[in-house]
């Protein structure tokens, strides 16, 4: 059974924490070393916030059988997933945009071209960058 089986991650963890509180005691007042008390207590915390998360995740598992809230959180799971679908379109836009900006400017340099080289097309009474096109409208 799956609930099992996270509950018995849940109480091993429980476990790690009271064994690396224990160890953080021991070591600042019998050893007197800091360096390992600090490690030990960020162990202990990364345990506490997996234990925080999978306790809310099994209580998600008796508001499912709630007449208001168990229609509500399948209605939200559907919406999650529905929003990292749209977030795995966006990433695949993402990554195509990139590469083309890589291929555009890995060829400019490829040819030997100064994209940021000012253009001589440009009339030297204009503020400097200008295109042509804005050339024709101020004279």
């Amino acid at each position: 059974n799956s609930a099992n089986s996270v509950d018995l991650v849940m109480f091993l963890l429980l476990i790690t924490i009271t064994f690396c509180h224990v160890l953080v005691e021991f070591t600042r007042q019998v050893i007197g070393d800091g360096t390992i008390a600090v490690d030990l207590q960020i162990i202990s915390d990364i345990c506490t916030g997996l234990v925080t998360i999978i306790a809310f995740m099994r209580l998600t598992y008796y508001i499912q059988v709630h007449e208001t809230f168990g229609p509500l959180q399948l209605s939200f799971i559907k919406m999650i997933k529905d929003i990292i679908l749209v977030l795995i379109v966006l990433m695949v836009v993402l990554v195509a945009f990139s590469c083309g900006v890589v291929e555009v400017y890995s060829t400019a340099v490829l040819a030997s071209v100064n994209i940021t080289e000012k253009s001589t097309a440009v009339d030297p009474t204009l503020p400097t960058g200008v295109p042509d096109v804005v050339q024709g409208i101020s004279s």
